[in-house]
């Protein structure tokens, strides 16, 4: 069994190159192992939802279908760059065992979005 700890770059990369991943869908077609998030993206736009946040909705039910349980939206922790309280990328777990969620959540009681390690 593995366990992954994902690092998505939704904000720094995703939040800022949306037009561009949406006219050369390539390498969201990749990460998400489907060409068909373009139309579902269309529909999510228009209910409001952000660029970063649909895109790590994907990603969970992409990683489900793998037969990872997809975790609560809250356990993936967005990183900020406190300077200018601006949110960079987000890192999540990936399990295929309740177990791990459990510690993961452990894990996070004792962190903050800190961006610097000292």
């Amino acid at each position: 069994m593995v366990d992954f700890v994902v690092l998505l770059a939704l904000y720094m990369d995703a939040l800022r190159a949306e037009q561009q991943y949406v006219r050369n869908p390539a390498k969201i077609s990749h990460l998400l192992g489907t060409e068909l998030w373009q139309d579902r993206w269309q529909d999510a736009k228009q209910k409001g939802t952000d660029f970063p946040h649909f895109l790590a909705e994907e990603f969970v039910t992409s990683m489900a279908g793998m037969g990872y349980i997809p975790p609560p939206f809250y356990s993936i922790r967005k990183i900020f760059y406190y300077e200018k309280n601006y949110p960079l990328y987000a890192v999540g777990l990936f399990s295929r065992h309740p177990l791990a969620y459990r510690l993961w959540d452990d894990a996070l009681k004792y962190t903050d979005d800190q961006l610097d390690l000292f």
